[in-house]
């Protein structure tokens, strides 16, 4: 075969779109793969984390990977969480880090549009129960101002008058879940149900906590002070709402 005729098969085979489409996905799932593997050493390495990142981003011509870092905050117990959304050549994907001390504690890699994890890990054993989801907090979201899922969980049982979990709730170190808590207890609250010390004392550590939190108002989507978002006269305003609009009793 000359050289010629060669040259002219790698020409018909970089515009072929199959064949250009089928070496891009073999590249995504490298980079998938390259992540993932990093992500499960036993002992996560973040600065080769790091170089990963900046191989894959920067030296990148394709640019088949985009990261964008929603928000990196400090909660409880001296962790940092870090949010992070990927996008692999069209497919997201969301990471959930947190660490302490530079040495991991919880971390989840998960896609998007099709809810699915692909690697979930757990560090510190007294942690394995805890909820390290995130959630998006507020009462009134998306176009039509409807409240989120976490949300209607916490207005289910504000309805079912289930203060022990709405109790459980406020005491979790998830910023988004522990608010929730809070709110519904003060719903229970305005029905005329007394609100326990052990409840008295988180409700009061929460009030003026300066730790972030996700949230919406209608279609806008930012982080917040837990103390700015636990105003006693909004939260009084925002029950007779949701009482009118038949969410709570």
């Amino acid at each position: 075969m000359s050289l010629k005729t060669i040259k002219m098969i790698l020409l018909i085979l970089c515009f072929n779109p199959i064949f250009g489409q089928n070496h891009l996905n073999i590249s995504n799932h490298d980079i998938l793969d390259k992540l993932i593997s990093i992500l499960k050493t036993d002992s996560l390495n973040f600065d080769e984390l790091n170089l990963f990142w900046e191989k894959e981003i920067n030296s990148n011509k394709k640019q088949t990977l985009e990261k964008r870092i929603n928000f990196k905050r400090k909660i409880e117990n001296d962790f940092i969480q870090e949010n992070i959304e990927l996008n692999v050549a069209g497919i997201y994907y969301d990471l959930n880090i947190i660490t302490s001390n530079g040495s991991l504690v919880y971390l989840k890699l998960s896609e998007i549009k099709e809810k699915k994890t692909l690697l979930e890990r757990i560090e510190r054993v007294e942690f394995a129960k805890t909820d390290f989801e995130i959630y998006i907090y507020g009462l009134f979201c998306g176009i039509g101002g409807v409240p989120p899922e976490k949300c209607q969980e916490m207005l289910s049982l504000v309805r079912d008058n289930n203060y022990r979990e709405l109790a459980n709730w406020l005491h979790t170190i998830n910023p988004e879940k522990a608010v929730y808590g809070y709110v519904g207890i003060t719903f229970l609250e305005q029905t005329g149900r007394i609100i326990l010390p052990s409840e008295i004392k988180r409700m009061e550590y929460l009030r003026k906590s300066d730790m972030l939190l996700t949230i919406c108002e209608g279609c806008a989507f930012f982080t917040k002070k837990i103390s700015m978002v636990l105003l006693k006269k909004d939260l009084k305003k925002y029950y007779r709402l949701l009482k009118t609009s038949g969410w709570v009793n």
